[in-house]
């Protein structure tokens, strides 16, 4: 998002960008540019409270939202598969990051599929495990 911000009707300085930018998801700070190209036109509807559409506006953070709820469910689903995946290896003695034995994968796939409940969609796109 690009915002313009006048901050004074009094200032006769040079004029002068500053660009902050983080990412929403590591919270850790972006070296980026940003076009100011801007028409006077636009600058003189901003700067004179006739800048801002409302519906885009809304619409912006609409789509905001929508992304940023996109992120959390994928990583909460992660979160569930990795608690069910570690609770499942452990009841079948398997040490974390192994691999079942062929011999428990039915059993293994029932209980992933029993525990992640409708989380579970998933499982159905992992290929079988290959037969001993």
């Amino acid at each position: 998002m690009r915002v313009m911000v006048n901050l004074s009707r009094k200032y006769h300085g040079d004029s002068f960008t500053s660009v902050y930018a983080i990412n929403p998801q590591s919270g850790k700070s972006l070296d980026l540019s940003v076009n100011w190209d801007i028409h006077p036109a636009e600058l003189h509807a901003a700067f004179n409270g006739l800048g801002l559409v409302w519906e885009n506006f809304d619409q912006a953070c609409g789509n905001a939202t929508e992304i940023a709820s996109g992120i959390r469910t994928i990583r909460e689903r992660q979160y569930v598969h990795r608690e069910v995946l570690s609770a499942v290896l452990a009841e079948l003695g398997v040490p974390l990051g192994g691999i079942p034995d062929p011999k428990d994968r039915d059993r293994f796939n029932r209980m992933m599929e029993e525990r992640l409940g409708p989380h579970s969609e998933l499982l159905k796109n992992i290929p079988p495990m290959p037969k001993a």
